[in-house]
């Protein structure tokens, strides 16, 4: 039986699983949560900054220490940028990428003449790429007056613009926009000497792999090039990037790593370029996998609580194991999913997690609630018969037994003598002796559908309709006192004479129906059914009658109307009064344990129970 409900327990949550997954694969297909995804790759980042992945790369900044020293405002003369070309050439770097537009004449004609020339004298040895945000249909610029005249000092064109994700933060670097490749690309592209391949989806852009947050990024001043007081071994051999990186020039974007602060233009584009050089390590897994990441976790929550049905105690146990399994659980996730970034893979992390705690609180709470009813099932098992446990269930819904009151027959048995018999016996011969006796009328009663409320050592208190009804009350404690002081008691006897104990039992049984006040009573830790009230005090001194009345049954007149089937079976033994009651009690025993001779008409029993 527990095996099966452990089955039916699982399958409950696997099926939980299998429809939060469902819910979850929907959500994540349709992006409902795009932009809380995007957050949890930011804070992804903080396991994965590492400043020596832009070791190929470094930037040359217009910065205010370059302002200061030029003393100049923006935009700066294009005699300085001319300058710093033919500064760099001696530095040998792998690539220049000039992060500022010169699509417009200056007011300087000859600036724009030097500057052209410097771009002339450099690109035979060192690629350079200019960017322009400006970009004409076909990907046609501006740059130098046009692209012949670009073409014509042998520099490359990149579209410098920068596209936000959904949220306004800056993750990703595009393969081309407005038909032109952007300066990232381009920028690579001359310096790996080979062309990258584009998306395998237009629109598609590929995730920046940020070295860390603003500045770190190695960078020198530009007025510092331009005084060669920057070593050869800072820029020889690496990709320069030179920009705007002062605030005045308002080049300046929130990225996934910035947090409050935002990064300049110039070290955007250089960790797009770093990210480039280095294959992109930082993608999305195939969908399949993001799927299957997504379903197992949601599996994991709903399976996982399922040992919490085992715990036993009081119901704080379970509630807190449950709640340890699924705190563990949710760290191994998210370990898991840092784990998978730091190797460059970007698993969904929202989903995931909504599908691992919507299925965790539904399977746990499920499982909660089975325990709890476990709990009160195994109480109710003790007292109530098997067939009849279900529906006590259904009736105190899985937490407590409501109070209740109830039409029942109640019925008391009681060993006569028994503490006589067992004066000289051992502690262990009179245990076993009694548990074998109760194990015995138990049975019986059960069998007859009673309820077995309670142990007075060698008594027995029962109830029959309660708490589960039962139209034919009387009738089954009448079928059942008779086989308890016939076949139970006869084997209870043959058990004693295999033993030579030396004593036969006799019992009394007291009987009568009415109401009872029927429900569960005692503390959080302990709880035991009751049925009580004048029909329960009644019974008990009617079975203490039936020492006076020398019979083995005492039945009341109240469940002699209650009868169905046994109502003229009966004998009547007297009228007695009863202590307690005002009114004197009609009583009747079972024609085969009537005295041998009938009694007074009254007695008043001494004892009282």
């Amino acid at each position: 039986m527990r095996l099966s409900r452990r089955l039916s327990l699982a399958a409950v949550a696997l099926a939980v699983g299998v429809v939060v997954a469902a819910v979850s694969l929907g959500l994540w297909h349709f992006g409902v949560f795009e932009r809380a995804e995007l957050g949890t790759v930011d804070e992804r980042f903080s396991v994965r900054e590492d400043p020596a992945k832009a070791r190929d790369v470094v930037i040359v900044g217009v910065d205010a220490q370059t302002l200061s020293d030029l003393q100049a405002r923006p935009p700066i003369r294009r005699l300085y940028h001319a300058r710093l070309l033919d500064r760099l050439r001696a530095y040998k770097p792998r690539a220049i990428a000039y992060d500022f537009q010169f699509t417009e004449r200056s007011d300087r004609p000859a600036d724009d003449e030097r500057l052209a020339q410097a771009v002339l004298d450099t690109t035979p040895t060192v690629p350079v790429v200019l960017a322009t945000v400006n970009v004409l249909p076909g990907g046609r610029t501006l740059i130098f007056g046009d692209d012949e005249h670009r073409k014509a000092t042998g520099a490359q064109a990149g579209n410098a613009t920068v596209i936000a994700d959904s949220d306004g933060i800056f993750r990703h670097v595009w393969y081309s926009e407005d038909q032109l490749k952007s300066f990232s690309v381009v920028t690579v592209e001359q310096a790996l000497k080979r062309r990258l391949s584009g998306p395998a989806y237009p629109g598609d852009g590929e995730w920046i792999d940020f070295a860390g947050g603003p500045n770190t990024i190695p960078q020198v001043s530009f007025s510092k090039v331009l005084d060669r007081t920057v070593p050869v071994s800072a820029l020889r051999g690496k990709v320069v990037v030179v920009g705007a990186t002062d605030a005045t020039f308002q080049d300046v974007h929130p990225v996934a790593t910035s947090g409050r602060f935002p990064m300049s233009g110039p070290e955007l584009q250089a960790n797009a370029i770093q990210s480039l050089l280095r294959g992109s390590p930082l993608r999305e897994p195939a969908g399949i996998v993001s799927a299957a990441w997504i379903v197992l976790w949601s599996l994991v929550g709903a399976l996982g609580p399922l040992p919490v049905q085992r715990a036993s105690g009081h119901w704080l146990r379970p509630a807190l194991l449950g709640a340890a399994i699924t705190f563990g659980l949710l760290a191994a996730l998210v370990a898991g999913l840092l784990l998978a970034f730091n190797a460059g893979w970007i698993l969904p992390a929202s989903y995931a997690v909504l599908g691992f705690v919507a299925s965790a609180f539904t399977a746990s709470s499920l499982a909660l609630a089975r325990t709890r009813s476990e709990v009160v099932r195994n109480r109710f098992s003790r007292f109530v018969p098997e067939q009849a446990v279900d529906a006590v269930m259904a009736m105190s819904g899985q937490k407590r037994l409501e109070p209740a009151e109830i039409d029942a027959t109640v019925m008391f048995i009681d060993m006569r003598g028994f503490s006589t018999h067992t004066e000289h016996r051992s502690a262990r011969e009179t245990i076993e002796t009694l548990n074998q006796y109760l194990t015995i009328m138990s049975e019986g009663l059960l069998e007859h559908g009673a309820t077995v409320v309670s142990y007075m050592g060698d008594g027995i208190m029962a109830v029959f309709g309660a708490p589960l009804s039962q139209d034919d009350h009387a009738d089954r404690a009448l079928e059942a006192a008779r086989e308890l002081v016939g076949p139970r008691l006869d084997a209870f006897n043959a058990w004693l004479r295999e033993r030579a104990a030396g004593w036969t039992a006799v019992i009394g049984v007291g009987i009568h129906s009415g109401p009872v006040a029927s429900g569960m009573v005692g503390s959080e830790r302990r709880l035991e059914y009751a049925a009580v009230g004048d029909t329960t005090n009644t019974a008990a001194r009617l079975e203490s009658a039936t020492k006076e009345l020398r019979v083995f049954v005492l039945i009341s007149d109240a469940t002699r109307g209650h009868l169905t089937r046994f109502a003229d079976g009966l004998a009547e033994v007297a009228t007695i009064a009863v202590k307690g009651r005002e009114q004197q009690v009609r009583v009747w025993t079972l024609p085969e344990t009537a005295p041998a001779a009938a009694p007074a008409a009254s007695v008043h029993p001494a004892a009282e129970r």
